[in-house]
């Protein structure tokens, strides 16, 4: 009797156990589902991504910090939250797009903002298959819309800007802008960057840069007439001894220029996804509204976009701890 007592207890407390374990067990299954089917792993991933890009967060933060709180300001559509309590503020996308909201009514820009800020890793406002970022187009019912790079460069060209290029981004503040000193007739090749655009003479301050060390490339341009070309400039890195290459876009070279004379600077301050190495560098320019339209929703049989052959600009030392490679 003993016997059959005890086994009578053993096969009850036998299911009180694996209905207690049963739900540590789905638990755990849920857990490897969610981070082998689910979006565990890309929320791990973003936070990490989170926590990487504050130092690119607090540098951007700075760029808006140097804005007046009462000041106007055009920006691009991620900065307008951060900008959203001022009076005037108007988003980058309208201008580029040229027309209205769902509409094929042209768009009334408002008049020159005290401030216009730029980045031009934005790929929210820089959107080709929105229609925000476009070539030269003709819409459905026959209007011909000036290409997102020239209407920038008209909403622009009535005031005098001072300029500061840093990595991607650029802020224009209305003010009197030095003229520049005419440079000495160079001694190489004078770069045609498509017709009426020159581009004189580009240089660097050294041949060094980290996140802590930044390098200076300084452009002198000349454009004639009225502009109709409005180049991008990237600058391609080629490490020495490996394959691939790492690309910094510099954006719109001068797009509040008019005809004459004009010397901008691009400051290169932020390394990062950059290995430690030598490379060699060459600045690349395109019509970047033809090669993004391209790629997102035109042709494949459209012109190319490359306007001139790169041009050389020496060796580069990187200083820096990481890398990510094309």
């Amino acid at each position: 009797d003993q016997n059959c007592l005890r086994h009578a207890r053993k096969g009850k407390a036998m299911p009180v156990l694996l209905a207690r374990g049963l739900p540590c067990l789905v638990i755990i299954g849920c857990a490897a589902a969610q981070i082998s089917f689910g979006p565990a792993a890309e929320i791990v991933s973003e936070t990490m991504d989170w926590s990487a890009g504050k130092s690119e967060r607090a540098r951007k933060a700075a760029f808006i910090a140097r804005i007046p709180p009462t000041a106007s300001v055009l920006a691009p559509l991620p900065y307008l939250a951060h900008l959203a309590m001022r009076e005037k503020l108007y988003s980058l996308h309208y201008i580029l797009k040229g027309l209205k909201t769902l509409s094929r009514l042209p768009y009334q820009p408002p008049p020159p903002t005290d401030f216009v800020l730029i980045d031009y890793h934005d790929s929210a406002t820089f959107d080709a298959s929105a229609g925000y970022y476009h070539p030269t187009m003709r819409t459905v019912d026959g209007q011909i819309i000036p290409s997102s790079d020239r209407l920038l460069h008209d909403f622009l060209k009535p005031c005098s800007w001072v300029v500061e290029s840093c990595n991607e981004l650029s802020l224009l503040r209305q003010g009197k802008r030095v003229a520049p000193t005419p440079p000495a007739q160079p001694g190489g090749s004078v770069f045609e960057v498509g017709s009426h655009t020159q581009l004189l003479s580009i240089s660097k301050n050294g041949n060094a840069m980290s996140n802590q060390q930044s390098l200076e490339i300084q452009m002198n341009w000349k454009f004639q007439n009225e502009r109709d070309v409005f180049p991008w400039m990237f600058l391609r890195l080629a490490r020495h001894g490996y394959d691939g290459h790492a690309v910094l876009t510099r954006g719109l070279c001068a797009p509040e220029a008019n005809s004459g004379l004009y010397h901008e600077i691009w400051r290169i301050s932020s390394v990062n996804g950059l290995v430690a190495g030598d490379y060699s560098a060459e600045a690349i320019f395109v019509d970047n509204s033809r090669l993004a339209w391209s790629e997102g929703v035109g042709p494949n049989n459209q012109q190319p976009t490359l306007l001139s052959d790169p041009v050389p600009l020496g060796n580069i030392r990187v200083i820096a701890e990481t890398n990510r490679f094309k």
